[in-house]
């Protein structure tokens, strides 16, 4: 196996050296800017044609460059590169061969398969409403109680802290706020695992160019490049730094275990490679659609403070009450009232989504081509996500996310094929709704689906006791009940269905029991999930002893992927225990004062911390429990549409090969431009996964644009 990795100036200039070892070998630290450029393309095919794979530490990143690299310094014959050579191929360089490797490991992705995917993004943990007299003992006590590994927060500059969020409307009631910030790099990630006594970055910030992901043919790197070059060659500390990164990507496979080759680390390659060569546009069609956006980013002021004035100024006196912010869930809400300000809100909603589109329309047309990044693991449930691999040590603007562009003009330009390609693609049918009757094996439910029936309807037909042909006839209720089924399903709990319906809690909760009944396999998921992370119950009703019950740690997906609640738990645990039992001191005011942290009701102050500690444990607990829910069905969804992508790309040979197919995985959906007809190939892959998903289907056909679809 080939162990390797690459050191570039920036994250879209070029790569500057590449150092790699074989097997058990001492690593090599190539210099490419010292070398012939066929010298360097040599090099980077051995690389791809080696018959044990290469391993790497995020090689959707790495490989996009030794991919970039191959293509420009194959126009450069036996020249030693130069800048100017460099930059006057790179357009003409996208329609380069494609190389692959013949196997991959990714052990950044391996990691996020663990444990370790607690150090990705998550979101903040908020203790509301702290009584002020009790913030900082509060705030005291947590950090005592609770410790951490300081990975958890390396990118927070006060590292680990409860930080007190004072609220104007609220100053006697802060919010205590727990902010993550983890670091998953490589050198964080080996001195975390393996105690490994590394350096940190050595280069200084202001060596990073300022750039954009989405412009790969930007010149901003152009004056910093022979900095960069001089260093890696020179400088024995940077060579040290980038021998590490060899031994430490080795090291760390070992540590896992030797794992082999897999669909994620394959597609990491295969993104980065069709990252460089990009997807083909209709510059014509864009144009259009640029002109369409602006009309429509024209309709309304989109600024939050000119949209709240003008709403408070459309609205009654009773509506006033109710706007409180301009967010899209509030504008959405308001656009269903009548007159004025409902068509005012409605026309503010159409111009931010044209302002969105407008600047993903100008950043395609300044480039031409699109050059999307992706994540292959990008969420916690595995799915992959649009993005960039930007981190702490480079300056500039983000990515291009596919997954972000709705359905409209935009996609009509969008050919993705080039000359003797044509565009394949397709997106899973009731994609959600297969999986999930899978899930929950219900022979009921699985019976209906096949027949043809909706899920929405079916859910509306019980939630609002009606005949499901009453439901299909009555848009209304159909979207409402769209609205609600799978927010059902996941648990949420009766008042947030009955807000999302309209409905009341009693309605909601009988029509949710006629639901299970008739499909007790989904009630049985719900109550599997629960009994797995419902750590917090209370055996005789709310507002008696809360008990714990030790929750699990993960939640398999259908086809084994895990979603770890190792952190979760964790707070949930400490969190449950601080209220269970407060220290002595926390009722030192309890002689002097009263205080109203809820409307109603006075408590002392002893007694409003424990409201507040009770409620965020809760509000952590069922959240996991959604999760739980949704990862059954998100995660299995993820697996599906990452293998359909794999399955298309393996008909890419290794090694250096002229482009048969690039596939675009995007949500539900695969986009591939080809020089072979998939329809085959799909048919077999549908055939082989129903023995899993007996409803999967996919709406397959060859199409002119990505709006077709």
């Amino acid at each position: 196996m080939i162990f390797l990795d690459t050191e570039t100036c920036g994250l879209v200039g070029p790569v500057v050296i590449i150092q790699y070892a074989r097997d058990n070998g001492p690593p090599i630290i190539y210099d490419v800017w010292e070398s012939a450029a066929s010298t360097t393309v040599a090099l980077i095919e051995t690389i791809a044609k080696h018959e044990e794979g290469i391993c790497g530490f995020n090689l959707s990143f790495d490989w996009f460059h030794l991919q970039r690299a191959h293509n420009i310094l194959s126009l450069l014959g036996d020249a030693i590169p130069t800048i100017d050579a460099w930059r006057s191929v790179e357009r003409q360089a996208v329609f380069g061969p494609c190389v692959k490797p013949v196997s991959a490991i990714d052990v950044m992705l391996h990691a996020r398969k663990g444990p370790c995917q607690a150090l990705m993004p998550r979101d903040d943990v908020r203790i509301r409403k702290v009584t002020d007299w009790l913030v900082e003992p509060l705030r005291e006590e947590l950090l005592e109680r609770i410790q951490f590994d300081g990975i958890y927060f390396a990118r927070r500059s006060n590292g680990y802290d409860w930080e007190i969020a004072r609220k104007e409307e609220c100053p006697a009631f802060p919010d205590l706020v727990l902010k993550f910030g983890a670091v998953g790099g490589l050198k964080p990630l080996s001195r975390y695992l393996l105690g490994a006594e590394v350096v940190d970055y050595p280069l200084p910030r202001e060596w990073f160019p300022k750039e954009n992901d989405w412009d790969i043919f930007g010149d901003s790197w152009v004056s910093l490049l022979k900095r960069h070059i001089d260093y890696w060659h020179s400088d024995q500390r940077a060579r040290k730094y980038a021998a590490d990164d060899v031994i430490l990507t080795r090291s760390l496979w070992e540590h896992f275990g030797k794992p082999p080759s897999d669909t994620d680390s394959v597609l990491a390659c295969q993104i980065g490679s069709s990252r460089w060569r990009g997807y083909s546009l209709d510059l014509g069609k864009l144009n259009e659609a640029k002109a369409s956006l602006q009309a429509s980013k024209s309709l309304a002021v989109r600024a939050p403070l000119e949209v709240l004035a003008k709403l408070r100024e459309l609205a009654t006196p009773t509506q006033r009450l109710a706007i409180q912010d301009t967010t899209a869930t509030t504008l959405e809400e308001i656009g269903k009232w009548p007159g004025e300000i409902g068509s005012f809100a409605r026309a503010v909603t159409t111009a931010r989504s044209a302002e969105k589109e407008l600047d993903i329309c100008e950043k395609l047309l300044s480039v031409g081509r699109a050059h999307f990044d992706f994540k292959v693991i990008g969420t916690l449930s595995g799915r992959m996500s649009g993005g960039s691999q930007r981190d702490q040590r480079s300056a500039g603007g983000g990515s291009i996310n596919p997954q972000g562009i709705p359905k409209g003009i935009l996609r009509e330009a969008f050919i993705f094929t080039n000359k003797g390609e044509f565009l394949e693609g397709g997106d899973f049918s009731g994609f959600e709704v297969a999986i999930a009757a899978a899930v929950y094996n219900n022979k009921a439910l699985s019976e209906d689906l096949k027949s043809g029936l909706k899920i929405h309807a079916l859910y509306g037909s019980s939630i609002f006791n009606e005949p499901y042909e009453a439901i299909v006839a009555d848009k209304n209720k159909y979207d409402r009940a769209k609205s609600a089924v799978f927010a059902t399903i996941y648990g949420a709990q009766d008042q947030k269905i009955s807000d999302v319906l309209g409905l009341d809690i009693g309605a909601v909760s009988e029509g949710t029991r006629r639901f299970f009944e008739r499909y007790p396999g989904v009630g049985e998921a719900r109550q599997r999930i629960s009994d797995k992370f419902c750590s917090m119950r209370q055996p005789a009703g709310i507002g008696t002893a809360v008990e714990w019950h030790e929750p699990a740690d993960y939640i398999d997906s259908l086809f084994g992927f895990r979603r770890y609640f190792t952190l979760e738990n964790k707070l949930c645990w400490a969190l449950f225990e601080l209220a269970n039992e407060p220290p002595k001191r926390f009722r030192e005011h309890d002689k002097y004062a009263n205080v109203q942290r809820t409307v109603g009701r006075r408590q002392k102050p002893s007694g409003a911390i424990q409201s507040a500690l009770y409620a965020a444990a809760f509000g952590i607990q069922a959240a996991n429990m959604r999760q739980a829910a949704n990862h059954e069905i998100q995660s299995s969804g993820a697996t599906i549409t990452k293998a359909l992508q794999r399955a298309i790309w393996d008909l890419q040979p290794s090694g250096v090969h002229k482009w048969v197919v690039s596939p675009l995985n995007i949500h539900d959906e695969i986009m591939c431009p080809t020089t072979v007809g998939l329809r085959p190939l799909v048919n077999d892959f549908i055939t082989e996964f129903s023995d899993s998903v007996p409803l999967l289907a996919i709406d397959w056909k060859r199409l002119q644009n990505w709006s077709e679809k």
